[in-house]
């Protein structure tokens, strides 16, 4: 998810910390690929490995899946791992609005069906993608084996109950990225490279894709996921961050991220089978700067799908 990105005017995945964290490893490239349509528009899927059950990864918003290449790589070494971009994500084609986690829930079903996704599988979701995922898990709850959830925002915030000026200055910050993808597309209109024009028009579709997701957080998102009563007996583990962050959040840093963290643990009781990890020393970007844990703990639910014992682990904690 991109809120404290757009907090920060950054444009990279949220997590952008003030406390340094230790550089990433070096990227993999893009893993190959294809497109599936799913309906009038098509999404690209990666799906690489061999083993059962599958893994499905639902990235963050804002992120064009570079944060998750390394773990793929590595996953892929266990069993068979697939990862997408939605609608209007680079290498996806533009998707209708609004982006709210129903339709993109129902498109990422779309995918998962007509790709022949072997199910169940278990499903691994960072950030804004956690949305989605709760979503998709309560509407097909027989397609899945397990859900790992990394730092999904918390939903008391996402329906205006708590921190307020924080969401005013999301609410503003998303109003400067649709100001961004105008003046894109007017540069576009005039560029004389039509590759200028191409990549300018991409980008501009990337900023409304994120806005429009960004806007749905506050409204349909959480009207949808706050609707959902329970995950019955599914495996869920929910993992926080728990390292605050002033740069994005100001005097409320601590207050939010403790908040953040208290309704993972909410999130992982809709489950007789919930786990709650908090990573202390971790930011909002846990698969880059907790990457082995994040590693060790897909691996885990792994092992627990595949043992069909009583997971996730007490000892994962």
């Amino acid at each position: 998810m991109l809120l404290a990105a757009l907090l920060c005017g950054n444009a990279a995945p949220l997590g952008a910390q003030a406390a340094p964290a230790a550089p990433a490893p070096p990227a993999p490239q893009v893993p190959p690929g294809e497109l599936v349509a799913v309906g009038e528009h098509s999404l690209w899927l990666s799906c690489d490995g061999q083993g059962s059950p599958t893994i499905f990864v639902e990235v963050g918003g804002g992120s064009n899946g570079s944060d998750w290449w390394n773990a793929v790589a590595e996953l892929r070494r266990d069993t068979r791992v697939c990862i997408y971009s939605r609608a209007g994500y680079p290498r996806s084609d533009e998707g209708p609005m609004p982006r709210d986690a129903g339709r993109e829930a129902d498109e990422a079903a779309a995918l998962i069906q007509r790709a022949s996704v072997e199910r169940p599988f278990l499903l691994v979701a960072h950030s804004l993608g956690a949305m989605n995922a709760l979503v998709l898990a309560s509407r097909h709850p027989d397609w899945l084996v397990g859900m790992v959830l990394l730092d999904p925002p918390p939903l008391s915030w996402m329906a205006g109950r708590t921190f307020a000026n924080i969401r005013t200055n999301v609410v503003a910050s998303v109003a400067r990225m649709r100001g961004t993808a105008a003046r894109l597309r007017a540069l576009s209109d005039s560029a004389a490279s039509t590759r200028a024009a191409a990549t300018g028009v991409q980008r501009a579709v990337a900023l409304e894709a994120l806005a429009s997701e960004m806007e749905a957080m506050f409204s349909e998102t959480s009207r949808l996921v706050s609707a959902i009563p329970s995950l019955g007996d599914l495996p869920v583990t929910v993992v926080a961050g728990g390292r605050p962050n002033p740069q994005a959040y100001g005097a409320d840093a601590e207050a939010f991220t403790r908040a953040w963290g208290d309704e993972g643990r909410t999130l992982a009781a809709l489950t007789t089978r919930g786990n709650f990890i908090l990573i202390a020393e971790s930011g909002h970007n846990l698969p880059v700067e907790a990457a082995d844990r994040v590693l060790a703990i897909v691996r885990d639910a792994l092992r627990c799908a595949r043992e069909r014992s009583a997971c996730p682990a007490p000892n994962a904690r």
